[in-house]
């Protein structure tokens, strides 16, 4: 089904960005710097965090570990959802959709370190600049290789990822 908004674009001088991508862009932005905001600002977000790095230590902190683990299942259920309803803009809907996005986030988690939004966004950012680099320098069939390869020697080098500190 071709929409109306599905072949407009925006021309910035000789780039050409499609108004559904730059939307797509503009709403993950909002929604990932929401996310980051509520887990450092809010007292719940603080809770959540504190059940994620030490969960008996909440508990005798008086967190409700059930409600918190109730609550983040909710809001990862929720931002998959919008993920899904934005990437349903830009490609078809299959069963097998999901695939591809399933490596790529594991590898943007790896690459910017387990457990910390700013690490999952710098992640993503160096993920896009390495299958760039790797499909302009390699051919666009080696770019997963590309990208593969930078995540071994990450795990090698620095397996707390790019943002991430070692624990003790």
């Amino acid at each position: 089904i071709t929409t109306a908004y599905s072949g407009s674009s925006l021309a910035v001088g000789g780039l050409t960005i499609p108004w559904v991508r730059l939307w797509t862009l503009l709403v993950a932005v909002a929604l990932t710097l929401g996310l980051q905001t509520f887990m450092t600002r809010s007292k719940i977000g603080r809770a959540i965090r504190a059940t994620s790095m030490d969960v008996d230590a909440a508990r005798l902190s008086g967190v409700g570990v059930a409600g918190i683990y109730a609550l983040t299942f909710g809001i990862g259920g929720a931002l998959a959802g919008a993920a899904g309803a934005l990437a349903s803009v830009s490609y078809a809907i299959t069963p097998t959709m999901g695939d591809a996005f399933v490596v790529r986030a594991f590898i943007v988690s790896v690459l910017g370190g387990l457990g910390n939004v700013t690490g999952a966004l710098v992640g993503g950012l160096v993920y896009g600049v390495i299958e760039s680099f790797g499909a302009l320098f390699f051919g666009e069939g080696y770019k997963d290789v590309v990208a593969l390869a930078v995540l071994l020697l990450v795990i090698l080098f620095r397996p707390y990822g790019l943002v991430g500190r070692a624990t003790a």
